[in-house]
């Protein structure tokens, strides 16, 4: 869903921000010095289209020291989804609001949010190569809900029969009946949720492999899922040893080069270089299954990066097909696009 306006109140350092964004397809390139803002701005875009910061912060961390409110304001391109969204409002002072079109009745969150596919690249948000397993599940099943819009609210019902079962096995004696009784219910759910995963795993690696720049960026690179399956387990197992130990939160992203776990990358800028390349397919996937335009925000795009790789990747990200966003402290990649120095 095309960004045609932003505006920030009270957004971290932005007290006020108001930005007009290009109605042309070119990337939009935002540049300034460090401490100018540009993570700010991504992330509130980030926000507004996500309904979470990427920084695993609360709406009171983000708002402006001192400030009672913030607000985030979105004017969209409404021709672009079937759902009509021209504008977007997060507002948060006591609770958090969301505003529709200016009205707090005009679409559930959840269709909102899957009207938007959006696929983000920061300093601090790598979710996809983070040494936490967690975090590369949830980099998938966010994936998963852009193609499924049910696939959050089975996660969502999963962990909480989960929080039932661990609290169960945390017992000094387990209830084998109830456990029983829940991974009934959870096999199902879980099954679903690593079949999804799966699927978006398949479809990244699938389009990987079909460019020769893979041959350039990370010879024989692909992604491979081990899912932890519930079905058939033997409860005897976690009940004594009051663990969890099957099910889809036990599934384990890997990425692999030649067959081989990448354990480590051998360089900062190796690592952002498969980072952006496996996050560029992850739009590249989306938009052939959901077909709805992809939202690409790319912070500090240039840093770390030698003038080899920057070279293959302003090829990539000048795609006229979606809203790519880059922010760095100086455009020298992106000569076509359009520009906003803060």
């Amino acid at each position: 869903m095309p960004l045609r306006a932003l505006s920030l109140a009270n957004f971290r350092n932005h007290r006020t921000l108001a930005l007009e964004l290009p109605v042309d397809p070119a990337p939009l390139f935002i540049s300034g010095n460090n401490g100018t803002g540009k993570t700010s701005i991504v992330e509130a875009i980030y926000l507004l289209l996500t309904q979470r910061t990427f920084r695993q912060q609360t709406l009171a961390d983000v708002r402006t020291i001192g400030e009672t409110y913030l607000r985030i304001n979105g004017v969209f391109d409404a021709d672009a989804t079937s759902e009509n969204i021209r504008t977007a409002t997060l507002f948060y002072q006591d609770e958090r609001k969301l505003l529709i079109n200016e009205t707090d009745d005009y679409l559930p969150v959840v269709d909102y949010m899957f009207s938007s596919p959006v696929i983000c690249y920061s300093p601090t948000f790598e979710t996809l190569l983070d040494d936490e397993h967690a975090a590369r599940r949830g980099f998938l099943d966010r994936i998963a809900f852009y193609i499924d819009k049910g696939h959050l609210a089975r996660v969502k019902n999963y962990r909480q029969l989960l929080a039932r079962k661990r609290a169960e096995l945390e017992r000094d004696v387990v209830n084998l009946d109830v456990v029983s009784v829940l991974n009934e219910q959870m096999s199902v759910l879980s099954a679903d949720i690593s079949n999804a995963r799966l699927q978006v795993v398949k479809g990244i690696s699938k389009a990987v492999s079909s460019v020769s720049l893979a041959d350039i960026l990370m010879p024989e690179m692909d992604l491979t899922l081990s899912v932890s399956s519930l079905a058939d387990k033997p409860l005897e197992n976690e009940a004594e040893k009051h663990k969890l130990l099957y099910g889809c939160h036990k599934d384990l992203l890997y990425i692999r080069r030649g067959g081989k776990v990448i354990e480590r990358f051998q360089s900062f800028g190796q690592r952002k270089a498969v980072l952006l390349f496996l996050l560029y397919h992850s739009a590249k996937y989306l938009e052939a299954h959901c077909h709805k335009p992809v939202v690409l925000l790319l912070d500090d795009f240039e840093v770390g990066l030698d003038d080899s790789r920057r070279e293959i990747f302003a090829d990539l990200f000048t795609d006229t097909k979606r809203q790519t966003i880059l922010t760095g402290v100086k455009n020298i990649y992106f000569p076509e696009s359009s520009f906003i120095s803060l």
